[in-house]
């Protein structure tokens, strides 16, 4: 999971065109597929999806970004190319994020690819 700094400074610079709005996706997921005909395995399918998805919204225009490179550099250089897809540069500006705990009301109590 990216740290609230990293966050902070991605929005930050998703927003150097006038953007009115950002958001970060991250993505961690094990998919696995088993098929199975006649009682009989026919096909196994397991993957990986990991990466991380920056969309900015300006006025009725938005961009959406995607990178499986998760450094600090390549998430800027994402954020950035997405914003000056909206616009050009106009003003730099700070993000502050404020935590919000949520309580899971539906726990996992075995996770699937440990099976």
């Amino acid at each position: 999971m990216l740290s609230k700094n990293i966050l902070s400074s991605v929005l930050a610079r998703c927003l150097i065109t006038g953007g009115d709005f950002a958001e970060i996706f991250e993505e961690d997921t094990i998919d696995t597929s088993i098929s199975i005909l006649n009682g009989k395995v026919e096909n196994s399918i397991s993957g990986r999806t990991h990466g991380i998805g920056i969309r900015i919204f300006k006025g009725f225009k938005s961009v959406y970004a995607y990178t499986n490179n998760i450094s600090l550099n390549a998430l800027l250089d994402t954020a950035q190319k997405a914003a000056l897809a909206l616009g050009e540069l106009k003003e730099d500006i700070s993000v502050v994020l404020n935590e919000k705990t949520i309580y899971n009301n539906n726990p996992i109590i075995y996770i699937p690819s440990s099976i």
